[in-house]
């Protein structure tokens, strides 16, 4: 009983590190726009805050996959750390993919910097699906240590997937969020958390082969696309929202209704994930 408290304290402390390892370098990366410390605790800038919390949460959910020992305890630590050390990558890589795909047509850092808490939830939003597909690709990994990387990269793809639908589907959705409507990085957010929990149950899982298990992966993939943004919709539209709409709300920036929208579709991904998927 006190080999597994130690082994948990000392999980608990990587864990830590892991996570301020991320803050030292993000200072490094945006010290040149601001000083994230000073913008966050004197200047209450809540769009930094969003990034810095949702990628701090990141890495503690991705972390999680592989607190238990399965092996031992030296053992365990070095596979916790080289996981850490991907995590790490794979979160800084969603910071890109943030600034480069996902809102492309504006500098993200420049638009936190002045306090642009729409960007500030979409990003939060993203690191935190990025967080829950690490986890899926590395918890009880029994095949191929590849297998990890390979489903976390066709987990973000299909991330990215879904918002390039939505913005299709609500073609001002992006320009709403690069204007500062919280309402419409809210909404963007939510989909992106809710697919997520989708996707990491459809990573989840005993390795069986690439081909079995990619089949499998996509076909979960598209069906929760297809209830997500079809089914859940409807639901919300006609039994949530009786004498409104989602796009409506989101014109009128009206972020209460659609935090409420936002706990819906996370709640519906969650029967999603157990009951369909």
């Amino acid at each position: 009983m006190l080999y597994n408290f130690l082994t948990m304290i000392i999980f608990a402390v990587l864990t830590f590190s892991m996570i301020f390892i991320g803050k030292v370098i993000l200072d490094k990366l945006t010290k040149k726009h601001y000083d994230a410390d000073i913008t966050i605790e004197k200047e209450d800038n809540f769009a930094i805050a969003l990034r810095r919390g949702g990628f701090y949460f990141g890495i503690a959910i991705a972390m999680t996959a592989s607190i238990l020992p399965t092996e031992g305890l030296l053992q365990s630590i070095i596979h916790q750390t080289l996981n850490g050390s991907l995590i790490l990558m794979f979160l800084f890589m969603a910071m890109w993919s943030a600034d480069k795909i996902v809102l492309k047509a504006i500098d993200n850092t420049i638009e936190l910097k002045k306090g642009n808490i729409s960007v500030g939830l979409v990003e939060a939003g993203l690191y935190i699906s990025t967080g829950l597909i690490a986890y899926a690709s590395f918890k009880g990994e029994d095949g191929p240590f590849i297998s990890g990387i390979v489903f976390f990269i066709l987990g973000q793809i299909m991330l990215f997937g879904i918002g390039k639908i939505y913005g299709y589907l609500n073609k001002d959705i992006f320009n709403k969020i690069y204007s500062g409507n919280i309402s419409a990085g809210l909404i963007v957010s939510g989909i992106m958390i809710a697919y997520a929990i989708i996707l990491k149950t459809a990573i989840c899982g005993e390795f069986v082969s690439w081909e079995s298990d990619i089949q499998s992966f996509f076909v979960s993939a598209v069906v929760g696309i297809l209830m997500l943004l079809l089914f859940a919709n409807k639901v919300i539209d006609n039994l949530f929202l009786p004498t409104s709409k989602i796009e409506k709300e989101i014109q009128e920036d009206n972020y209460a209704a659609i935090f409420m929208i936002v706990s819906l579709k996370i709640a519906i991904a969650l029967i999603i994930a157990t009951v369909v998927i």
